[in-house]
């Protein structure tokens, strides 16, 4: 459905949508307080508005689903950039680490945790603040092991044996039932 034509109109079916109460979001398009929760409650009873509210809350649920959707590829994806990540990318060419802020995507999805300590160092007025960082990555190996179990690089077998490493004897008894029905 397109836009509507009356911007309040439209305005107020995107407040309704978002979960605003009718009679608030008719006010908040501009509309007078007097009287608004009757004329709201009739401008949801217009097929055009109804349809135009459906529509938005459709589309903000389909938002919903896509910025949460947790599938096998965006799994992987999360567990490449601990799995590949480089430390030396963390670094500018002098050996200076390079600001949180400015660190590349891949880089900080890979920071499990960042542990910051202020201490003074030096007595007096004197005394300088020495700012520590401790960063914690995510573990790499964990991060590559499931890599490869999904990608079926290796598989685990576990090899079954009887009593002393022997083979499992398979015994089978066979019994023969007289299968004749009784006469009477």
């Amino acid at each position: 459905m397109p836009v509507l034509n009356n911007k309040k109109h439209e305005s107020f079916a995107h407040l309704v949508a978002k979960g605003d109460l009718p009679e608030d979001a008719y006010i908040t398009v501009g509309y007078s307080k007097k009287g608004a929760r009757q004329a709201a409650h009739k401008l949801l009873q217009r097929t055009d508005i109804i349809e135009r509210k459906n529509e938005i809350e459709s589309a903000i649920a389909e938002k919903v689903v896509e910025k949460t959707a947790i599938d096998e590829a965006r799994v992987i994806e999360e567990l490449s950039h601990s799995a590949l990540f480089d430390i030396r990318s963390m670094f500018d060419e002098e050996g200076n680490m390079i600001p949180i802020h400015k660190l590349p995507e891949n880089v900080t999805r890979a920071i499990a945790s960042i542990d910051v300590q202020t201490t003074w160092q030096g007595k007096g007025e004197e005394a300088e603040p020495v700012t520590t960082k401790k960063i914690k990555f995510v573990c790499k190996k964990s991060s590559l092991e499931l890599i490869g179990k999904n990608l079926k690089m290796w598989t685990e077998k576990q090899e079954i044996t009887g009593k002393d490493g022997e083979p499992i004897e398979n015994k089978w008894t066979v019994e023969f039932v007289n299968a004749t029905p009784e006469s009477k």
